[in-house]
């Protein structure tokens, strides 16, 4: 009986993003046993070569990065392409919300994080302060705080890298007044 090998091969990119280079694939066996590592290129290439006909498993890991896996039938004597894509471990973003004249903290504001056409809002506690969690990494983003005793503020733009925090104070301008207290008509 001839035994003949197979070959494993693929690219390894970020979710949103391009080839991601440092991954480290496993390559297991039907027990679980670890058979071969190896390490993605900068272009996010991988290859495993002259591994026996049978089923496979691929563990895809990278720090900062949710770990992926595939199965994968190697046949004799043929090349499977084993494209991977891994998701950035989400961040947070916080901060606090404040008058832009006094610096004092604003309580009850909405602030709204946008990422893509995706929102979520958040309202500002007794010490201005807001926070998101789960914030997608590698995903151009913006916050932006609005309170009905202030005008609108601007919204702050931002990418976070994986498992990024992100600390940013918001400002907002008071509306302009009315003139208050008693008015006297002079005869």
């Amino acid at each position: 009986m001839l035994f003949r090998s197979g070959n494993i091969t693929g690219t390894v990119t970020a979710s949103g993003g391009g080839p991601l280079a440092g991954v480290q694939v496993q390559l297991l066996d039907g027990n679980g046993n670890v058979v071969a590592t190896t390490t993605t290129d900068a272009s996010g290439h991988y290859t495993f070569q002259g591994i026996p006909p049978g089923s496979y498993t691929l563990h895809f890991t990278h720090d900062g990065y949710v770990p992926s896996t595939d199965s994968v039938i190697v046949p004799r004597n043929d090349t499977v392409v084993v494209d991977a894509q891994l998701a950035p471990l989400a961040g947070s973003v916080s901060g606090v919300v404040r008058d832009s004249q006094t610096n004092l903290p604003i309580a009850g504001a909405t602030v709204t994080l946008t990422q893509g056409s995706a929102t979520r809002t958040a309202v500002s506690n007794g010490s201005g302060e807001f926070s998101f969690a789960n914030v997608d990494a590698n995903v151009a983003s913006s916050i932006r705080a609005t309170h009905p005793d202030y005008v609108d503020g601007a919204p702050f733009s931002f990418t976070l890298s994986p498992q990024g925090s992100l600390s940013h104070d918001l400002l907002l301008d008071p509306r302009p007044g009315s003139v208050g207290g008693d008015r006297k008509s002079v005869v």
